[in-house]
């Protein structure tokens, strides 16, 4: 399952940010082929952009879905718009944020960091990626 892959790279010993984590995860049980200068790129997704915006489980997880599916420019890959809406849909529903900062209020765990939002983006991506789509 992509969220045991998830949760290992999100080990605390690690020390990888959510964004760091996903995408990583990501590129191992996707086959997303990413040259390894190219995490530096999902670094600053972390702590939603430093500012509390959107969580960096989330950014890389559209990230993911976007190599996957975009076939040349975003306005013209209807099937990732689906995928990307669906799971940030998903994902609002699951745990009614998408903003770190709130999240963190929500759900944060000293102990285990954000370890719920990373399970909950790593269930719904895969969910999502297997849903099966008309565009």
């Amino acid at each position: 399952m992509f969220k045991d892959v998830v949760l290992n790279y999100y080990r605390k010993e690690n020390d990888l940010s959510c964004s760091e984590a996903m995408i990583k995860a990501g590129n191992d049980y996707f086959n997303l082929n990413m040259a390894e200068d190219c995490f530096k790129a999902y670094s600053g997704f972390s702590g939603g952009m430093y500012g509390n915006c959107t969580c960096g489980a989330i950014t890389s997880a559209v990230a993911i879905l976007s190599i996957l599916y975009v076939d040349e420019r975003a306005h013209t890959s209807a099937l990732m718009k689906k995928k990307v809406s669906r799971f940030t849909e998903l994902y609002r529903s699951e745990l009614s944020a998408t903003e770190c900062g709130r999240l963190r209020e929500l759900h944060h765990n000293p102990e285990i960091r954000c370890q719920k939002m990373m399970a909950v983006a790593a269930e719904l991506l895969e969910k999502v990626i297997n849903e099966k789509m008309d565009y």
